[in-house]
């Protein structure tokens, strides 16, 4: 069926002056309304005699919004009051609205191309209709005007009037459409500004604490002022397949209490969201029939009055922590813009939950290393304390009487002694009875630093100051500032690397390997070794201004056999600690066993003594210490032990100790093939002068030759 299109002809000049002018008389009202209503009551008033119309409709579409608005008027009843209709735009009905020419249509025309929208209540007993495409400036609108007819057919020059009356309601709709825009636009900007303002608050308050109930706590107020919100909680996964669901009663006026680190299994929509990262919504109806009553989240949030609860996901770096459950006494609560929101909501409390989880495990590891060090702290007071240097022979009591004296000084003490004597432990004396015990003493040992090392160890080094130094490091002269530093084996420390020792001493200060930095260092220097300093400074291997430096108060550590009365105190405390360390009750030494202790030469001194004992520990299986006796009957003197060579190496084996001197010598031009001179030769070996080597040599009949023919 074809429709009646108007023909271009009908033009203004064809309707009657009379009518027109009158018209035109009543119509200037039209552009002084402000919403379409208005238009629509104008028109009535203006129009109606002019033209008998019945019906009168206004469709707005807007396509950014996808929807459309119908506004109608109905002149037949005595109200003045339109009614308003939205569709969405991709509604059949909307099809007959499309239309870009003006048309006029008879019912059956309308019910035969537009059948969706002739159901319309607008349409009903419909003889004729004039849709006339209203041309508003404002970008993204359309609209149309319909005049409808139930009783008479218009004539030509009533729809002429018709088309005058569209073009003024044209500029009226453009000036109200605009007027609306500028609403929307400010009314969009009022909302961004609140929105941003909760966001900036809830950030604020999530940054404010690190504690997950005071996070909850605080959240919750916040969420209830600008959402109105009844309930809040949240649902935090855990290793286990499971999820804690804390809740809380902040900024309620309820007296029911609320859960507290309560588990609930992983299901159903929580399930989902957690591994889709999707917000859901769950209704009361339907979810007290899928949740029983007895579960925490059902009873805390529907047993309260809501009718629905919705779930938002807790990412944070692509994993979803849990989920932000907001429970409302509206079955629709949010808008669209409100669950935009509470989105980005959710995305800082995530943030702010990982940070208080990383917070509380950060805090419970402290915790645990704090008690930890007590305990090892109380361990080390009671094995290392005062006490732990045992001994009351005279030789012991004027070490102590000389680390009283110079320990709360910041003087550089130099201490002497065989290895195995307690020198380490000497120097833990001296800075726990200093200023300076609060601080950790830093220890190094220079003979067990590889020599290219030994030099970025001691004074650090900065980024790329070699190959491999991707960062900056701290020496331990650094990790000492305000400390204790003890260069153990400093007789090892090589030739190259003295002036520089010797420099940080003098000016306080020192430079990174690579770097330009003057760095100032507060450390007390305590230097150890078990060389003659004095012999290697005459021979040119040590400098003689360090040695000076070093050694401002010497204190020699006396070697076992020095103070045998106090190696039965000594075995009795190291059978204690052993037997202890192993889970044995060992209580006892007996006589023949502590007779034989004090009768050996100990080489070694404490230290071999204790491995002794502990030997001894091993093997016995009662509450006596007994020794083995290939031990027992061993002849087990030692003579006294030589110093420590070049590179840290033993003077010569245990067995050859045990020799006369032309035996030691013998064994040590061995060992060094020959060589007498120089840091790998004889005489460094044995830890004598190369002068004296020769001799003692010359004066036993020893010739190198002869001792190199003979091996």
């Amino acid at each position: 069926m074809s429709r009646t299109p108007l023909p271009e002809s009908t033009l203004l000049s064809n309707a009657p002056l009379g009518r027109l002018d009158a018209v035109l008389a009543a119509a200037h009202m039209i552009p002084r309304q402000t919403d379409v209503p208005g238009i629509l009551r104008m028109l009535r008033y203006c129009g109606l005699h002019l033209i008998s119309f019945q019906r009168l409709c206004v469709m707005i579409e807007t396509p950014l919004r996808e929807r459309c608005r119908l506004y109608s008027l109905d002149v037949t009843t005595n109200s003045n009051t339109s009614s308003r209709v939205e569709m969405f735009a991709d509604d059949a009905k909307y099809a007959l609205f499309r239309q870009t020419d003006s048309c006029l249509l008879t019912g059956e025309e309308l019910e035969h191309d537009f059948p969706s929208a002739s159901r319309l209540d607008v349409f009903s007993n419909l003889r004729q209709c004039l849709l006339l495409p209203l041309p508003v400036g404002v970008n993204g609108y359309h609209a149309a005007l319909l005049f409808i007819w139930t009783e008479a057919i218009p004539s030509e020059d009533v729809i002429s009037l018709c088309r005058v009356l569209g073009g003024i309601i044209a500029a009226a709709l453009t000036k109200i459409l605009q007027s609306e825009e500028q609403n929307m636009e400010m009314e969009a900007l009022r909302q961004e500004r609140d929105h941003l303002n909760i966001l900036v608050g809830i950030a604020n308050v999530v940054n404010s604490t690190l504690d997950l109930d005071s996070l909850l706590d605080m959240v919750a107020m916040d969420l209830r002022r600008f959402f109105q919100i009844s309930d809040v909680a949240l649902q935090l996964h855990e290793h286990d397949g499971k999820v804690t669901l804390y809740g809380t009663n902040a900024g309620r006026d309820r007296t029911s209490a609320s859960p507290r680190a309560v588990s609930v299994p992983l299901k159903g929509a929580l399930l989902h969201c957690f591994n889709q990262g999707e917000p859901f919504r769950l209704l009361r109806e339907n979810t007290l029939q899928t949740i029983q009553k007895t579960d925490p989240m059902a009873a805390y949030f529907l047993g309260n009055g809501n009718r629905v609860v919705c779930g938002f996901p807790l990412v944070f770096r692509q994993k979803c922590l849990g989920v932000l459950l907001l429970a409302h006494a509206h079955a629709d609560p949010f808008t669209r813009d409100a669950a935009s929101l509470l989105v980005q909501i959710a995305n800082s409390v995530a943030c702010a939950v990982h940070n208080a989880r990383e917070y509380a495990s950060v805090n419970a590891e402290s915790r645990r290393l704090a008690a930890e060090n007590a305990s090892l702290s109380a361990e080390i007071a009671q094995h290392q304390g005062d006490s732990a240097i045992i001994g009351q022979s005279d030789a012991i009591r004027h070490v102590l009487r000389q680390i009283e004296m110079v320990a709360d000084s910041d003087s550089n003490v130099l201490l002497l002694g065989e290895t195995g004597t307690g020198k380490e432990l000497v120097a833990e004396a001296i800075h726990r009875r200093s200023s300076r015990k609060t601080r950790p003493m830093v220890k190094i040992n220079c003979a067990a630093v590889p020599a290219g090392l030994l030099e970025s160890e001691l004074f650090g080094y900065e980024k790329g100051a070699f190959t491999g130094a991707v960062r900056q490091n701290k020496g331990r002269f650094e990790l000492a500032q305000g400390s204790t530093l003890l260069l153990d084996e400093v007789g090892d420390l090589p030739l190259e690397l003295q002036p520089k020792l010797l420099r940080i001493l003098q000016s306080r200060e020192l430079e990174r390997l690579g770097g330009h930095t003057v760095i100032p260092v507060d450390v007390r220097l305590v230097a150890a070794t078990n060389r003659n300093l004095a012999d290697m400074v005459r021979d040119g291997r040590f400098r003689e201004d360090l040695y000076y430096r070093l050694n401002v108060f010497p204190i020699r550590i006396p070697p076992l056999r020095e103070r045998r009365e106090d190696i039965p105190l000594l075995a009795q405390h190291f059978m204690e600690q052993i037997s202890r360390r192993m889970r044995k009750n060992i209580v006892r030494i007996p006589a023949d066993a502590l007779h034989w202790l004090c009768s050996q030469e100990w080489p070694g001194n404490v230290r071999e003594l204790a491995n002794v004992i502990e030997r001894a520990v091993l093997s016995s299986t009662d509450k006596l210490l007994h020794f083995e006796p290939d031990v027992l009957k061993s002849d087990y003197r030692m003579g006294k032990p030589a110093a420590r060579g070049v590179g840290g190496r033993r003077a010569v084996t245990d067995h050859a100790r045990s020799r006369d001197m032309r035996q030691e010598i013998i064994d040590a031009v061995n060992a060094c093939n020959g060589l007498i001179a120089g840091p790998r030769g004889a005489a460094a070996l044995l830890g004598v002068n190369r002068s004296t080597l020769n001799s003692r040599m010359k004066k036993l009949g020893l010739d190198v030759k002869k001792i190199m023919e003979d091996r």
